[in-house]
């Protein structure tokens, strides 16, 4: 089956192969459950072909039906998401069309945090600084095992470790965020095994401080 996704991906969404298995591996994860929408950044993607995407996914596996795409004009994003997370009427088709004013472009950095579920949201005011460079960061990663059978649908052959899901989180806010965060991977430990089962297996979280010298907001 995630052959068959990664296949999807580079040949609808405009991804190279080299890089399509990623984007694969993190739609498994919304349609999971795990997260409620995924990003494509890796390339540029037309709206008809992100509803090719969408059907043809839901050829692949039961599991996929549930995987619909919004689109936000202006900065031109593509958003796979899972229906279950989003409000009904934004998910009514296969695909939404969000149009982003050109004055409302500094509310990209909290549009796509927010659409992408991450438990901790910045907003910043000036979208040409770099607010973060060379700030301590938390990283938190969800890494989890393919199963077996994920890993030779793949070509793979043997179970393997993957990142489903990573967000950080400056040091210095990480005290006053904590609720929000530990609610949020409380949420992905208590998700019902039988949602995974045969799929995905050892879900945890990895976390470390990271300091960079460009953050890309």
């Amino acid at each position: 089956m995630l052959g068959e996704l990664d296949a999807a991906v580079s040949a609808h969404l405009g991804v190279p192969r080299r890089r399509s298995r990623v984007l694969a591996i993190e739609v498994l994860s919304v349609a999971l459950g795990i997260r409620p929408a995924v990003l494509n950044d890796f390339a540029a993607a037309s709206r008809d072909a992100a509803v090719r995407f969408v059907r043809e996914a839901a050829q692949i596996h039961p599991v996929l039906g549930g995987l619909r795409c919004v689109w936000v004009d202006g900065p031109d994003f593509l958003f796979v998401v899972s229906a279950e997370a989003v409000a009904a009427q934004a998910v009514c088709s296969s695909v939404a069309f969000v149009d982003l004013e050109e004055r409302q472009v500094h509310c990209v950095v909290p549009l796509t945090g927010l659409l992408l579920g991450y438990p901790v949201v910045l907003a910043i005011s000036d979208p040409q600084g770099n607010c973060l460079s060379m700030v301590p960061l938390r990283l938190f990663e969800i890494h989890a095992t393919l199963s077996a059978s994920l890993g030779r649908s793949a070509g793979r052959g043997a179970a393997e470790q993957v990142q489903l899901l990573s967000f950080t989180v400056p040091e210095q806010l990480l005290e006053a965020c904590r609720p929000q965060i530990d609610s949020f991977l409380a949420a992905i430990a208590a998700m019902p095994r039988q949602r995974h089962a045969g799929m995905l297996e050892d879900i945890h979280v990895v976390q470390t401080t990271v300091v960079k010298p460009q953050v890309v907001m």
